[in-house]
């Protein structure tokens, strides 16, 4: 029996493939898929031919802990309370390949005048969690695509984005259950440059925080780099 190729999803599935994100078990059965499942072949074929001269190896590049401490310092301070966001304790290695991706697929669902300049990639230490971010500076909207990772039975992901003066954090929204999703920056974060943000993913009750602030678990973390 062929397998059939699921949309959307199996597109970007076969991008990643293409670039190397995926795990091992994870491409190991993308490629039992793809072997019998002719359409999804073509799509692999697609993004290779795309991707031309990306589609290698590159390993995730860890900062070095200089530059961690200087992210911890922006975003934190020097405040000897642990802030929730200190508690979190979060940081992430950035794949290269994660924003190049980014950046194919926003480009893919925006006209060309609306091409992106910016992305981010919002993971888990351990990328139960992977979201990539596309942010369109003209329109002040975000793209996502989350590319791992559901919420808990009853839960929901909520996105924040971190002014760089230590300021609370501002809601973003609720990210839906489709994988796909487009939010508009707040005005509160328009004062502040793209660059300077850092956005992240907390845990939340249905229907998202009900103080305005984080309640639940900080999930993921990731800064707005330029494109």
């Amino acid at each position: 029996m062929t397998a059939t190729t699921d949309g959307p999803e199996d597109d970007i599935r076969a991008a990643e493939y293409v670039l190397r994100l995926l795990p091992a078990d994870e491409e190991r059965a993308f490629e039992a898929r793809a072997a019998g499942d002719p359409t999804l072949s073509e799509r692999v074929t697609y993004w290779a031919n795309r991707l031309s001269g990306l589609n290698i190896h590159i390993d995730p590049v860890k900062p070095r802990s200089a530059v961690r401490r200087e992210l911890m310092q922006r975003l934190f301070g020097t405040d000897s309370k642990p802030s929730f966001w200190q508690r979190a304790g979060l940081w992430q290695s950035v794949s290269f390949a994660s924003l190049v991706l980014a950046g194919f697929l926003g480009f893919q669902a925006m006209q060309p005048s609306l091409a992106p300049g910016l992305v981010s990639e919002i993971a888990a230490e351990d990328d139960s969690l992977r979201v990539l971010a596309v942010v369109i500076p003209s329109t002040h909207v975000i793209q996502l695509t989350r590319t791992a990772g559901d919420p808990a039975p009853g839960r929901v992901f909520q996105l924040w984005g971190i002014p760089p003066d230590g300021s609370a954090p501002v809601s973003l929204g609720v990210l839906p259950e489709d994988p796909t999703a487009s939010v508009q920056v707040p005005d509160p974060l328009l004062a502040y440059p793209a660059t300077s943000l850092t956005l992240a993913i907390s845990d939340e009750p249905t229907g998202g925080s009900p103080t305005g602030a984080p309640t639940g678990d900080v999930l993921a973390l990731g800064e707005i780099t330029p494109l």
